[in-house]
């Protein structure tokens, strides 16, 4: 089958080969919920590694040393299932278990340096984007908008802290929903990097 989602869509709705009638209408329906989804995660995503990033400043300068050494980056299976049976994967529960990572509440990106563990689904201990059919279809936009956006404010600008606040006043709640947005904003000062 040649073509992208959108091609996929339109044919679907040409040939009346979905149990409802596909309007152009849902068409566009679907198409803002990828794009929002992809774009609302991301930015969540960005949002928490800034807020990691700021409370452990020397992983920061490593990460900006990273990016101006090479503009690299370090920071950033399924089972047989009876059909319809709902499964609710606890994947915060997963990325802290102890069993399997050490320090599991650090922040601590060399863990992955010399690991064979990524987040492409093959490796249940991390699975951020989901795994097998029920992986998210657009892992690879997102990481690297994530990638894009957060080297880049990295290697332009070093972070501090506003006036009077510690590293200890960072918030780390975050407020319900699918993606876990956080429940005060992270409020940073940049400065022009030397």
């Amino acid at each position: 089958m040649e073509g992208d989602v959108i091609d996929l869509l339109l044919r679907l709705k040409k040939e009346k080969s979905t149990p409802i009638d596909l309007t152009l209408e849902n068409i566009k329906a679907i198409i803002m919920n990828m794009l929002v989804g992809g774009t609302d995660t991301s930015a969540a995503a960005v949002v928490w590694a800034m807020t990691a990033l700021i409370a452990k400043p020397n992983a920061m300068k490593k990460v900006q040393a990273e990016i101006q050494e090479m503009v690299g980056k370090m920071s950033i299976k399924e089972y047989e299932i009876k059909p319809k049976t709902i499964i609710h994967v606890n994947v915060w529960a997963i990325a802290r278990n102890p069993e399997i990572w050490e320090n599991p509440e650090e922040f601590i990106p060399k863990r992955f340096l010399n690991s064979d563990t990524d987040f492409k689904g093959q490796n249940f201990e991390l699975i951020p984007f989901g795994a097998g059919r029920r992986g998210f279809p657009a892992m690879a936009l997102g990481v690297a908008t994530v990638e894009l956006v957060l080297s880049n404010l990295l290697y332009a600008f070093d972070w501090e802290l506003p006036c009077r606040m510690k590293k200890e006043d960072i918030d780390t709640d975050v407020l319900p929903g699918l993606t876990m947005h956080k429940k005060e904003p992270l409020c940073l000062v940049p400065k022009n990097y030397h």
